[in-house]
């Protein structure tokens, strides 16, 4: 067995850990965690941002500078102080990314916090709005005072605008689909349209335009809606309708003129059928490529030759010249046309001496 001495000891010093650590416990108390200290410091930029958009108000821009800089000092990324100092620095257009503007008459009770939360989603966009007025105390905001307001994507003006536009595009598609093809392009040219719905106008206006072509089968229902279609065309909004207009009568005159020489030439009027075949390949060089013009081509210029001869024979000169030329126009490179037109020439030019 162990000394008494011995077992007194050790209950002795168990007694004085234990009573130590009580002490220790009462004496101290846990440190504070970082999460407070960063509460309380956003607590005080939000105060510090307050009290400078109350000097904003006031028109004190230098003082409310002062305590933004003081916010972003501690907090670069702070987001209101980043707007503050974003609308005291940078001019409307960048800000809200538009060169337009409308005009509003300031009402008896309006603030300038407010007009800003109404047209542009948040009252704080009242500095950016004092600036671009030169509102040098917004707080003293008189009524009947005309303040331009920019347009953005959420303004209330641009809403209605695009409920309109839309609301215009459904009609025109109702015109096409009712067959009203003269009345739906002349609606085309005046109906209100925003410019982000222009690309549809000209897609609807397209679709009329070849359900107006699909419904005049003759060449007088052709000609006449050509004829309609340019006149449609002179009265059209912008650029890119007028050349969608342009291109269409361009291609509907090469059919037409086409057409219109298969027909004459089938008749055996092969001097109106030339004609209408150079017409047809003055708005389109490569209209050769199709196997079926190739062909009337080739047997117009014998005919045409043919007759040419016949008239030169019969000293018909000029009518003879006229044959050749429409040859020449068909054909450039015509060797045979372009030694008998010469040989015509010089003896049309010595008849012509006498």
């Amino acid at each position: 067995m162990s000394p008494i001495w011995l077992r007194l000891l050790i209950i002795s010093l168990l007694a004085n850990i234990i009573i130590g650590c009580q002490m220790l416990d009462k004496g101290t108390t846990a440190p504070p965690k970082i999460d407070d200290l960063s509460l309380k410091a956003i607590a005080n930029q939000n105060q510090q941002i307050s009290r400078a958009i109350v000097l904003l108000e006031k028109g004190e821009i230098t003082e409310a500078n002062q305590l933004i800089d003081e916010v972003l000092i501690f907090n670069p990324k702070h987001p209101t102080a980043l707007s503050v100092r974003e609308q005291l620095t940078q001019n409307v257009e960048s800000i809200f990314n538009t060169q337009r503007k409308t005009n509003y008459t300031v009402k008896s009770g309006d603030t300038l916090g407010e007009i800003a939360e109404k047209w542009l989603g948040n009252s704080l966009f009242f500095i950016s709005l004092a600036r671009l007025n030169n509102i040098d105390n917004p707080s003293l905001l008189q009524p009947g005072t005309v303040i331009q307001i920019p347009v953005t994507e959420t303004s209330e003006i641009v809403v209605k605008e695009k409920r309109r536009s839309t609301a215009n595009l459904r009609l025109l598609e109702e015109y096409r689909s009712k067959r009203s093809f003269t009345k739906g392009l002349r609606k085309a040219n005046t109906l209100f349209i925003i410019d982000q719905h222009l690309e549809q106008l000209l897609q609807i206006q397209q679709l009329i335009l070849d359900g107006y072509a699909k419904a005049s089968i003759s060449i007088s229902e052709r000609e006449k809606m050509i004829s309609t279609v340019n006149e449609i065309a002179k009265s059209s909004r912008n650029e890119k309708q007028r050349a969608q207009y342009q291109r269409f009568i361009h291609a509907q005159s090469r059919l037409l003129f086409l057409d219109d020489a298969t027909l004459l030439f089938d008749e055996k009027n092969y001097l109106q059928a030339a004609d209408k075949l150079v017409k047809a390949k003055q708005l389109d060089k490569d209209i050769n490529r199709q196997t079926s013009v190739f062909r009337m081509e080739k047997l117009l210029i014998n005919k045409l030759h043919e007759q040419a001869v016949v008239f030169y024979r019969n000293h018909s000169l000029k009518k003879a010249l006229s044959r050749w030329d429409l040859i020449l126009q068909l054909q450039p490179a015509n060797e045979l046309a372009k030694k008998y037109r010469q040989r015509t020439q010089k003896l049309l030019n010595k008849l012509n001496q006498y």
